[in-house]
């Protein structure tokens, strides 16, 4: 999993295509990539996340308790607000070679 998360404007509204890509396995093992700077390295990931919320004006929005589900919540409410972008990686929607449903040519279908 890979999301961006955007730069802000100086009045705090989300600048698409800017911003620092930050990928995990699970979407807590992003947070936790996240907070990896002087400022934030020492909280934990709730509290983490509720101070970005916090800071985006949204600290009302709940955030579960259990840290893996609120990382989940944390990511989508930063991605449907604007701040952030789940990107895909090459091949990751990859299911195999393309599928026809139509018929081979000359067969007739029961």
């Amino acid at each position: 999993m890979k999301i961006r998360i955007h730069e802000t404007d100086f009045e705090g509204r989300p600048v698409d295509c800017t911003g620092e890509y930050f990928s995990g396995k699970t979407a807590l093992d992003i947070v936790e990539s996240m907070k990896m700077n002087p400022f934030n390295a020492a909280r934990t990931p709730l509290a983490f996340m509720r101070r970005i919320l916090d800071a985006n004006g949204q600290k009302a929005f709940p955030l579960p308790d259990e840290p893996d589900k609120a990382a989940v919540a944390f990511l989508q409410r930063l991605a449907a607000s604007g701040y952030a972008s789940f990107e895909l990686d090459e091949g990751e929607l990859d299911a195999g070679p393309p599928v026809s449903t139509a018929p081979e040519k000359g067969k007739v279908l029961p």
